[in-house]
């Protein structure tokens, strides 16, 4: 409703900013359309139907496939939407006048459901096939905006925007850390964004300044009236431990406000600057009660309960300032010299209190803090060795440090953090020599300290992406991304390599295209942990190979009728082989000058062997009708 309201707005506003004109001898349409309209079965849908929604999730019926609108004037209105009864559908309309304004409404809204047994599950073992976590969740994103001065030097603008979610699922109750129980799930949350702001662009010169604010509301109640022993069927010192009723509500709200500034200029063709500053200070709020029937382990006793009543709130501020300058120097023709400089630092400091509402004496309050600082210094220097390559080479230094406790904490750190990495960067770039494209870059670190075991250590990472025109009708496409990242002191390895190849050919016929491509990727990642559950360590290695093809031709016959056919195929090994092929073809035949009749049919054949119980295939058809004006 929101939607066509804004559409029927903006269009009364369009036919009121023309003025009556006199009719053309010769009345020509100031308007065109096309519209997709269909019906969609599923004569064949077999297998687990929850990965089917969780990785397909189209369902049958009348369906809006996409559609626009544009009409043409002083005021240039248009309307488009894709997708209306599916998981997935869009909706966007714009108002343009030359000088005068341009406003804006587009919304999304999409459906996310993920029902995987093996999702999260510990008690997979068992045969228990209800994951621990799942959802089933509507988000609904719209935002209108108006920009007034359209094409002139100062233009400011305003906008509004809305992110709503809400639905059900399954989330867990952590009991002292010696059971997980598994409970239905209700949540729902809102963010508003206000910001408004100008902008001032001239030839060699720009700056830009905005200021906008967002709140934030969530509530999650989670609740279970039916018995359950969790994730642990093993007694602990004697004792089953269960929950037979509970539940849980989860209250955040906040609030936040940010200012930025942006601008840029170029002094006499030799010398070019940027910059950027952001300033955003968020406040939340938040709030947790929880009781529970059952038997529990009271935490560091051997003391068992039949009850649980807490109560915990608490609140945290982050004030964050981040900005970022590059000055670029040409000294001679081909020679540019470039200097960034990137420091980003924001402080948490946050107060919980604890009530147990039926043991007092385990009532308590901390108080907690962050502060983290992060800064990166690059310097490049780039030579136009020809017209036609570039060649390029640098030095990044990225360095910072954290606080991460307070004296009341009751876990005080230990040391300090702290971040210092050196990077060398090159790269090349090659312009349509010969009909070749191709832009290479490398990087080469090593890092003395890092804020995370996981983050880049000591590390090589290389992308290569080219382009080759062999004539107007052939074109290659290839692309290498290689990543390999150690780090002794944690004994951690991880490797990453893809590459691609794509092939477009067009005739000069122009009745014919064809698009293949393939892409073969691999991971291997090690890395030590502590199962939750016993804290003992453990290494995990995960592989994974994967080969992906796409093929699609789309060819014009007789009497313009199409033919569109083609399809994916996704073929994995290694730690969670799998295999997913998805064909699809698609025939258009003209009724009329305005009107097409279509039929498409697409298939859907997913496989696990490690997990055959969430394999499915299905058999998609669609037939509808194409407008056009």
């Amino acid at each position: 409703m929101t939607t066509l309201l804004c559409v029927l707005l903006l269009a009364n506003m369009a036919a009121a900013d023309d003025p009556p004109a006199a009719p053309p001898t010769k009345p020509e349409v100031p308007y065109s359309a096309e519209a997709e309209v269909g019906y969609r079965v599923l004569p064949v849908l077999q297998g687990n139907f929850n990965t089917y929604r969780s990785l397909v999730n189209l369902g049958e019926g009348p369906r809006f496939l996409s559609g626009n609108f544009t009409y043409e004037s002083k005021t240039r209105l248009s309307v488009s939407g894709s997708g209306l009864g599916d998981p997935f559908h869009t909706a966007k309309a714009s108002l343009f006048r030359e000088g005068l304004y341009e406003a804006t409404f587009t919304s999304r809204a999409f459906l996310y459901y993920n029902f995987l047994p093996s999702f999260g599950n510990s008690l997979l073992g068992l045969g228990i096939l209800t994951p621990q976590r799942a959802y089933d969740i509507n988000r609904n994103w719209m935002e209108a905006a108006i920009r007034l001065r359209p094409g002139k030097a100062l233009t400011p603008y305003f906008s509004y925007s809305r992110d709503r979610g809400y639905g059900t699922g399954i989330t867990n109750w952590v009991a002292d850390g010696t059971n997980e129980y598994p409970l239905f799930n209700d949540t729902h949350d809102t963010t508003n964004r206000f910001r408004g702001g100008v902008r001032y662009e001239k030839q060699r010169y720009h700056l830009s300044i905005e200021q906008g604010g967002t709140t934030y509301e969530e509530d999650q109640l989670s609740s279970t009236t039916q018995r359950t022993l969790g994730t642990r069927f093993t007694p602990l010192l004697g004792q089953t431990l269960a929950l037979n009723n509970g539940d849980q509500l989860y209250r955040v709200n906040g609030n936040s406000i940010f200012t930025s500034a942006s601008g840029s200029a170029s002094v006499g063709g030799w010398l070019g600057l940027t910059g950027q500053f952001l300033y955003v200070r968020p406040e939340i709020h938040s709030t947790l009660t929880q009781k529970g029937a059952g038997n529990f382990l009271l935490p560091g006793t051997a003391t068992f309960v039949t009850t649980q009543s807490e109560a915990l709130a608490g609140e945290a501020s982050m004030p964050r300032s981040s900005g970022i300058y590059t000055v670029t120097v040409t000294p001679m023709q081909r020679v540019r010299i470039l200097h960034s400089l990137w420091i980003d630092r924001y402080h948490t400091a946050g107060a919980l209190a604890l009530t147990d509402l039926i043991r007092p004496a385990l009532s308590a309050s901390f108080n907690d803090r962050l502060e983290f600082t992060y800064n990166r210094e690059q310097a490049e220097a780039q030579l136009d060795v020809s017209k036609y390559l570039t060649v390029r080479a640098g030095q990044r230094y990225t360095w910072g440090d954290a606080k991460l406790r307070s004296p009341q904490s009751t876990v005080p750190a230990t040391t300090d953090p702290q971040l210092s990495m050196n990077s060398f960067l090159a790269g090349a770039m090659i312009r349509n020599w010969r009909g070749l494209w191709l832009n290479a870059d490398y990087e080469r670190g090593n890092a003395d300290r890092v804020y995370f075991r996981t983050s880049l250590n000591d590390f090589s990472k290389g992308v290569l992406r080219a382009r080759y025109r062999l004539n107007p009708a052939w074109q290659l496409n290839w692309s290498t991304v290689v990543l390999d990242n150690q780090n002794g002191l944690a004994q951690l390895d991880f490797r990453s390599m893809q590459n691609g190849l794509s092939i477009l050919w067009t005739p000069k016929s122009g009745n014919t295209t064809v698009i293949a491509d393939y892409t073969r990727s691999a991971i291997r990642s090690t890395i030590p942990y502590l199962i939750p559950s016993t804290l003992q360590p453990d290494i995990s290695r995960y592989r994974d190979n994967a080969n992906t093809a796409t093929l699609m031709v789309d060819m014009k016959g007789y009497k313009a009728i199409r033919l569109m056919a083609g399809g994916a195929y996704v073929q994995t090994s290694g730690s969670r082989p799998s295999r997913f092929p998805q064909p699809e073809a698609r025939l258009y035949v003209p009724m009329h000058k305005m009107c097409s009749l279509f039929g498409e049919w697409r298939y859907w054949g997913y496989g696990q062997p490690f997990y055959p119980y969430e394999s499915f295939r299905a058999h998609q058809i669609t037939v509808g009708l194409k407008f056009t004006r």
